[in-house]
Protein backbone atom coordinates (compact mmCIF):
# COMPACT_ATOMS: atom_id res chain seq x y z
CA UNK A 1 0.00 0.00 0.00
CA UNK A 2 2.89 2.38 0.80
CA UNK A 3 4.49 1.67 -2.59
CA UNK A 4 1.22 2.44 -4.37
CA UNK A 5 0.88 5.76 -2.52
CA UNK A 6 4.49 6.60 -3.33
CA UNK A 7 3.95 5.84 -7.03
CA UNK A 8 0.86 8.08 -7.06
CA UNK A 9 2.77 10.86 -5.33
CA UNK A 10 5.71 10.68 -7.76
CA UNK A 11 3.36 10.53 -10.78
CA UNK A 12 1.48 13.57 -9.48
CA UNK A 13 4.69 15.53 -8.98
CA UNK A 14 6.01 14.61 -12.41
CA UNK A 15 2.71 15.61 -13.99
CA UNK A 16 2.72 18.97 -12.18
CA UNK A 17 6.25 19.63 -13.45
CA UNK A 18 5.16 19.07 -17.04
CA UNK A 19 7.00 15.81 -17.61
CA UNK A 20 3.90 14.41 -19.28
CA UNK A 21 3.38 17.52 -21.41
CA UNK A 22 3.05 15.48 -24.59
CA UNK A 23 -0.25 13.63 -24.48
CA UNK A 24 -1.15 11.28 -27.27
CA UNK A 25 1.84 12.43 -29.29
CA UNK A 26 0.63 16.05 -29.52
CA UNK A 27 3.18 18.65 -28.38
CA UNK A 28 2.14 21.41 -25.96
CA UNK A 29 2.61 24.93 -27.24
CA UNK A 30 0.40 26.70 -24.69
CA UNK A 31 2.68 29.56 -23.76
CA UNK A 32 1.08 32.46 -21.88
CA UNK A 33 -0.36 34.85 -24.47
CA UNK A 34 1.45 37.93 -23.17
CA UNK A 35 4.83 36.23 -23.47
CA UNK A 36 4.20 35.45 -27.14
CA UNK A 37 4.42 39.18 -27.89
CA UNK A 38 8.05 39.92 -28.61
CA UNK A 39 9.71 43.17 -29.58
CA UNK A 40 10.89 42.96 -33.16
CA UNK A 41 14.65 42.46 -33.25
CA UNK A 42 14.72 41.41 -29.57
CA UNK A 43 13.27 37.90 -29.70
CA UNK A 44 13.89 36.23 -26.37
CA UNK A 45 15.23 39.47 -24.91
CA UNK A 46 12.01 41.50 -24.76
CA UNK A 47 11.85 43.44 -21.50
CA UNK A 48 9.06 41.84 -19.43
CA UNK A 49 8.13 44.95 -17.44
CA UNK A 50 8.18 47.22 -20.49
CA UNK A 51 5.97 44.77 -22.42
CA UNK A 52 3.54 44.72 -19.49
CA UNK A 53 3.39 48.54 -19.42
CA UNK A 54 2.97 48.63 -23.22
CA UNK A 55 0.08 46.17 -22.96
CA UNK A 56 -1.56 48.32 -20.31
CA UNK A 57 -1.13 51.39 -22.55
CA UNK A 58 -2.72 49.37 -25.36
CA UNK A 59 -5.89 48.76 -23.35
CA UNK A 60 -5.29 45.91 -20.91
CA UNK A 61 -6.65 47.10 -17.55
CA UNK A 62 -3.82 47.16 -15.01
CA UNK A 63 -5.95 45.37 -12.42
CA UNK A 64 -6.77 42.56 -14.87
CA UNK A 65 -3.27 42.08 -16.33
CA UNK A 66 -2.03 38.49 -16.26
CA UNK A 67 0.49 36.65 -18.44
CA UNK A 68 -2.26 34.53 -20.00
CA UNK A 69 -4.35 37.62 -20.87
CA UNK A 70 -7.38 35.78 -19.47
CA UNK A 71 -10.48 37.95 -19.37
CA UNK A 72 -8.70 41.17 -20.31
CA UNK A 73 -10.89 41.81 -23.35
CA UNK A 74 -14.23 40.71 -21.89
CA UNK A 75 -13.54 42.57 -18.59
CA UNK A 76 -16.07 40.51 -16.65
CA UNK A 77 -17.99 37.29 -17.04
CA UNK A 78 -21.32 39.04 -17.62
CA UNK A 79 -20.09 40.84 -20.71
CA UNK A 80 -20.73 38.56 -23.65
CA UNK A 81 -21.03 41.03 -26.53
CA UNK A 82 -18.65 39.43 -28.99
CA UNK A 83 -18.39 42.57 -31.15
CA UNK A 84 -17.14 44.62 -28.16
CA UNK A 85 -14.68 41.90 -27.19
CA UNK A 86 -13.37 41.58 -30.77
CA UNK A 87 -13.05 45.36 -31.12
CA UNK A 88 -10.99 45.57 -27.91
CA UNK A 89 -8.81 42.68 -28.99
CA UNK A 90 -8.25 44.10 -32.47
CA UNK A 91 -7.45 47.56 -31.08
CA UNK A 92 -4.98 45.96 -28.65
CA UNK A 93 -3.28 43.95 -31.42
CA UNK A 94 -2.92 47.01 -33.65
CA UNK A 95 -1.52 49.07 -30.77
CA UNK A 96 1.06 46.38 -29.98
CA UNK A 97 1.99 46.21 -33.66
CA UNK A 98 2.38 50.00 -33.70
CA UNK A 99 4.77 49.63 -30.74
CA UNK A 100 6.88 47.26 -32.89
CA UNK A 101 5.79 43.98 -31.28
CA UNK A 102 5.14 40.81 -33.19
CA UNK A 103 3.04 37.95 -31.90
CA UNK A 104 4.72 34.60 -32.28
CA UNK A 105 2.78 31.38 -32.64
CA UNK A 106 3.10 28.59 -30.12
CA UNK A 107 5.24 26.64 -32.56
CA UNK A 108 7.57 29.60 -33.03
CA UNK A 109 7.97 29.78 -29.26
CA UNK A 110 8.68 26.05 -29.09
CA UNK A 111 7.28 23.30 -26.96
CA UNK A 112 6.64 24.32 -23.37
CA UNK A 113 8.92 21.63 -21.97
CA UNK A 114 11.72 22.63 -24.38
CA UNK A 115 11.64 26.26 -23.20
CA UNK A 116 13.66 27.60 -26.10
CA UNK A 117 13.95 30.91 -24.31
CA UNK A 118 12.20 32.90 -27.03
CA UNK A 119 8.83 33.49 -25.35
CA UNK A 120 9.69 34.83 -21.94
Amino acid sequence: MKKFALVLLVAGLLSACGVFAVVGGSPRYDHPGALMYQKQGQLGNTDYEQRKEDMIECGVPRELYNDHLSGVFSRNLEEKNIEIIRARRDKFRQCMKDKDYIKLSGKECGMVKENRGICK
